[in-house]
């Protein structure tokens, strides 16, 4: 975990696939169609942008990934995505093989006085009042975790203005105490961590979406989480949690 990030430290840690017309990378919220559980996109069976054959095209390549189980274990090509129990059996399935490389971070994440915070950074904004939230629970809990990256999908923004943007933002939360850290990792290593997390504030977008879905603990959102105003995410996830 870290106090402060440096420019090395922030990686891009996806893929370049030449079958990816999209070459939008790992961007998992998408690929597992997050966007239908409030209302943007369909589910017959996957009625993104290249959808459901762009979801197996990246499954396949990022093996034993939680994509990779997921895709692995469909009954059938007709099958809608989301399968939001399938997505719990997917992660649950990627902890057991790899939580040895992150034991000790998923420990201090399951302690009640740890939060664990998704912080979606890089390509859109972080709200003001969304850090002021961050710098106000810092006082409640003995530590705070941040979960965030980048992936290579360049629809908002370019990979260097991402990486400036996030590392100022990541760095101004840090700042505002220093019991704050984040932890740098994988985007399965972060849900995996965001499932077993005992508090976890979710921010925005579909990662935070599947954070919702994954979540076995006490789960805090924002207004900027508005996916709990759909009827689709009421409907299949329809999680307990408290507004912040």
């Amino acid at each position: 975990m870290k106090r402060f990030l440096e420019r090395e430290d922030i990686q891009i840690r996806d893929i370049i696939i030449p079958e990816d017309a999209r070459a939008g990378g790992y961007n998992i919220g998408d690929l597992l169609n997050m966007p239908s559980l409030y209302g943007i996109w369909g589910q017959n069976p996957h009625a993104s942008e290249n959808g459901l054959n762009r979801m197996n095209i990246l499954g396949n390549a990022y093996k034993n990934s939680v994509l990779w189980h997921y895709c692995t274990n469909r009954k059938s090509n007709s099958e809608i995505v989301p399968n939001v129990d399938l997505i719990v059996e997917s992660v649950k399935k990627f902890t057991e093989e790899n939580v040895h490389s992150y034991r000790d971070i998923m420990e201090i994440a399951k302690d009640p006085e740890t939060c664990c915070v998704h912080v979606r950074s890089g390509d859109k904004g972080t709200e003001d009042d969304f850090v002021e939230i961050i710098s106000n629970i810092s006082k409640k809990y003995k530590r705070i975790i941040l979960l965030s990256g980048i992936h290579l999908d360049t629809f908002f923004s370019d990979n260097q203005t991402k990486i400036t943007n996030y590392q100022n933002t990541i760095n101004s939360i840090l700042s505002k105490n220093e019991n704050i850290f984040v932890f740098l990792n994988s985007a399965d290593v972060h849900l995996s961590i965001m499932a077993s997390a005992s508090n976890l504030l979710l921010h925005k977008g579909g990662f935070s979406c599947l954070g919702s879905i994954v979540s076995t603990g006490n789960l805090f959102v924002t207004k900027y989480f508005y996916q709990i105003n759909y009827e689709q995410w009421k409907n299949q996830v329809n999680k307990k949690y408290t507004v912040l």
